[in-house]
């Protein structure tokens, strides 16, 4: 009788990527963004405030670095682990639909890219007509960074 934990797939999966919107800005509150968007952020960074890596509070935290930007993310939502780019991206612009202008706009002041992270072996990074439409609409560009599995000590983010 097979008596593997039923939770192996996700402790070890074949593949994981996250697909986010990011707006990094200098001078605008994360906040700024949150109300011009209507949309609560999976992640806020207040430039000055310490950093807190791996979830962290930053109270607990001797000696870090202080953040030197205001960043505002948007997670797609999906899970990472097993989810391929194109479901993860679609996820993260319906997530966004309605919010091209407003997004164009932060565009115009503010480094805002749509940020896709890989920690696979062998990624399949395929972007459909349509999805790659519904990102001009928003004026972001598509940045994906990739990390090798397979490398311990590689894969610092």
């Amino acid at each position: 009788m097979n008596t593997a934990p039923a939770y192996e797939m996700e402790a070890h999966p074949d593949f994981e990527i996250s697909v986010s919107l990011e707006i990094d800005t200098m001078e605008s509150s994360p906040d700024a963004v949150t109300k011009s968007l209507g949309v609560f952020p999976s992640l806020v960074t207040r430039k000055g405030e310490p950093e807190a890596p791996g979830g962290e509070h930053h109270s607990a935290l001797q000696h870090q670095r202080l953040n030197s930007h205001n960043l505002w993310r948007l997670d797609s939502g999906l899970p990472k682990a097993n989810t391929c780019l194109s479901d993860q991206i679609d996820a993260l612009l319906d997530r966004l639909e309605g919010k091209e202008d407003e997004v164009q706009k932060w565009a115009e002041g503010a480094h805002v890219a749509v940020s896709a992270f890989a920690y696979t072996t062998v990624p399949s990074l395929t972007l459909t007509p349509e999805q790659m439409r519904r990102m001009a609409a928003l004026g972001v560009t598509l940045d994906v960074d990739l990390h090798d599995l397979t490398r311990p000590g590689h894969n610092d983010n």
